[in-house]
């Protein structure tokens, strides 16, 4: 969990671990590591999915342990290199149950 590096135990352990690291806070970590991640996976799972020539998408709907409802939607391709590519571009809960007519 993130709040784990806010911990006065876990600040502990990494000074013991290495002294000269300054461990991010949590706010950094959510408003700055995570978006600037997800910025430039996204743009690099569009480009390649740009350079594919055939493309599949695929949907799933599954329910998680908590007994929610999720249905995710997949692209894959081969590239011209025949190398096999899958990702995973949404999962969203479904606030209804996943039956066919849903």
């Amino acid at each position: 969990p993130l709040d784990t590096v806010n911990g006065q135990g876990f600040m502990e352990l990494i000074k013991v671990l290495e002294t000269r690291y300054n461990m991010e806070s949590r706010s950094h970590i959510t408003n700055t590591v995570l978006p600037n991640m997800y910025a430039e996976l996204r743009d690099t799972v569009k480009r390649k999915l740009g350079e594919a020539k055939f493309l599949s998408l695929t949907t799933d709907g599954w329910t998680g342990r908590n007994s929610k409802s999720f249905n995710t939607v997949t692209a894959q391709y081969i590239s011209r290199e025949w190398e096999y590519h899958n990702y995973v571009l949404s999962t969203k809960e479904m606030k209804v149950s996943h039956t066919a007519d849903n």
